[in-house]
């Protein structure tokens, strides 16, 4: 069920959740490098970033639940608000997109076009988790 997945600005949408993929990005500050004699790591530890790559499928025949979906995903705003599967449970958080990927599958007789699924990354605006 979708709801269980995926929210996008408090919206839920009637599509086929394929994949969610996540990626933690334990991130350093400028302070951050190699000791020049040691060797030595030194650490200048912002936080952890964690992206959601979700894959996303019409569900059925409701071709517009992920059109309208799609239309949301690309306006050209600082940020939306994401609900997320996440380990057993869910989690919500601030992120950016910077690209929507979507493919076209075939047209019909009548000239209609069926698209195949997104591709979607969410970036945090800022760390889930800071030292």
């Amino acid at each position: 069920m979708a709801q269980d997945l995926l929210s996008v600005d408090g919206t839920y949408y009637d599509v086929a959740i394929t994949s969610v993929d996540c990626e933690d990005d334990i991130t350093d500050g400028e302070n951050a490098g190699r000791a020049l004699l040691s060797g030595l790591m030194i650490r200048d530890i912002i936080g952890t970033f964690t992206s959601y790559t979700v894959g996303l499928e019409v569900k059925g025949t409701n071709y517009t639940e992920l059109d309208s979906l799609r239309q949301v995903l690309r306006q050209p705003v600082p940020s939306h608000s994401l609900t997320v599967v996440d380990d057993q449970g869910t989690v919500t958080f601030d992120a950016y997109i910077s690209k929507v990927k979507r493919s076209l599958k075939f047209r019909t007789r009548t000239g209609a076009k069926r698209w195949g699924g997104m591709t979607v990354t969410f970036t945090p605006m800022a760390p889930q988790l800071t030292p």
